[in-house]
């Protein structure tokens, strides 16, 4: 992918989009996506030759300021063996190794900052025998092994004692996202891209060689239409909208005493892993939840409960900038990245931290489209649907709070276990 792009930085005025649709505008690719999604395979296709128009609907919600570019479709080897056979699984893999490439390569000519490097992978209420099975996983798909952290070096790096072991990725690299929108719409809009903001679509007719998608003010025709964004996509794409249900989760940073910590970010095994990163004094913390933290005292109020398991002394610390945010999940886990029909694709549910997936999205669409290429059948036949509406949300509300409580009991069983397995090593090693 080249990545000819316009320097952006101070001195160099943003390029501002446009006002409004007005009449009728033809293009090659219509992407219809907010925030980073939209935005990243929106300017991939300008870079290859192709003439594009950009609907946001919305302005981007809050979501994390740091974002993980690692490889594996933001799953843990063991997570994607359960969702593929090994054949598929490995080429999956293998197509998000080479987006997280492609990623670090824009990210880097966009000048976006990195701030860490490595991941540690730590061991959720099962305890090492994810720990085990998640290096058996890589062995099964042919990846390379990754280093073991010890209890008592894990404890240096992060603080804590509730992990009794880690796996450390070195290939992962964190980024601070926050001004990632801004630095990729001035992309854009330099590459060509006609983005218009603010710009809900009414109306899509999908059937023809020609795609027709209607607006308030005006309308587009183009040979391709794509889907990145969920607002209002039950109008025009209910096939889609059906697919997806939204996850929801809280993030916050806490001060705590500095010492010797700092450095990779910090990610769970399991079914409602949380995920951190400690530098120095500042610890940034995100967990899931079982409904929308709208307000910033409930979005505190559940980061301190979840951050506590940790930290004790984080359960009645002060939280900074506590929000809640949403993120489109497919219920198979996997990205939800493919054709519906010739012409129409698709790229939601792009995962937690969503950079690699939204690089392949854009790289499995733009070789779709420029070169005819169909490794994206690799994703699978159009999506099923979720259990929707109040009925899901509902299911959904309760499997989180049944599994709470579940964790919390085999999360002292499995610690028990562990103390018992490492006791005995060091005795017949003695």
């Amino acid at each position: 992918m080249s990545t000819a792009v316009r320097a952006t930085g101070p001195g160099i005025a943003p390029a501002e989009p446009l006002p409004a649709v007005r009449g009728d505008l033809d293009c090659d690719v219509c992407v219809i996506g907010d925030g980073t999604p939209g935005l990243w395979i929106a300017l991939v296709l300008a870079l290859r030759g192709r003439e594009v128009v950009l609907l946001e609907t919305k302005a981007p919600e809050a979501g994390r300021q740091e974002s993980v570019v690692v490889a594996g479709l933001d799953l843990t080897a063991m997570d994607l063996c359960a969702r593929a056979d090994r054949d598929r699984a490995r080429a999956l893999y293998d197509l998000s190794a080479s987006a997280t490439r492609s990623a670090l390569r824009l990210l880097d000519v966009l000048r976006l900052e990195q701030t860490g490097e490595g991941e540690l992978l730590v061991p959720g209420p099962a305890g090492l025998a994810d720990l085990l099975d998640e290096a058996a996983a890589r062995d099964v798909l042919g990846l390379p092994e990754l280093k073991r952290v010890g209890e008592a070096d894990l404890f240096d790096l992060i603080g804590t004692d509730l992990y009794s072991g880690a796996l450390f990725d070195p290939h992962a690299r964190r980024f601070d996202v926050g001004p990632l929108a801004q630095l990729l719409g001035d992309a854009v809009v330099a590459a060509g891209v006609r983005r218009f903001m603010h710009a809900p679509v009414e109306s899509v007719d999908l059937d023809g060689v020609r795609k027709y998608i209607q607006l308030a003010t005006g309308r587009v025709r183009a040979d391709h239409a794509i889907f990145c964004a969920t607002r209002g996509l039950g109008r025009v794409a209910p096939w889609l909208a059906r697919a997806v249900y939204p996850a929801t989760f809280v993030t916050g940073s806490f001060h705590v005493s500095s010492g010797g910590y700092g450095g990779p970010a910090v990610r769970e095994t399991g079914a409602r892993p949380v995920r951190f990163a400690l530098d120095g004094g500042h610890l940034t913390f995100t967990a899931p939840t079982a409904t929308h933290q709208g307000r910033e005292v409930a979005a505190a109020c559940a980061l301190r409960r979840q951050a506590g398991v940790l930290y004790p002394r984080l359960a009645s610390a002060m939280v900074g900038h506590a929000f809640g945010w949403r993120a489109a999940r497919a219920p198979s886990g996997l990205p939800l990245i493919g054709g519906y029909r010739p012409g129409v694709w698709y790229a939601l549910a792009l995962g937690q931290d969503p950079l690699a997936n939204v690089s392949l999205a854009a790289d499995l669409i733009g070789d779709a489209i420029v070169e005819r290429d169909d490794r994206i059948a690799l994703f699978g036949a159009p999506p099923l649907p979720s259990t929707w509406g109040a009925l899901g949300a509902g299911l959904r509300w309760s499997t989180y709070w049944a599994g709470r409580l579940a964790d919390r009991g085999e999360r002292r069983r499995a610690r028990l276990a562990d103390r018992q397995e490492v006791s005995t090593v060091e005795f017949s090693s003695a």
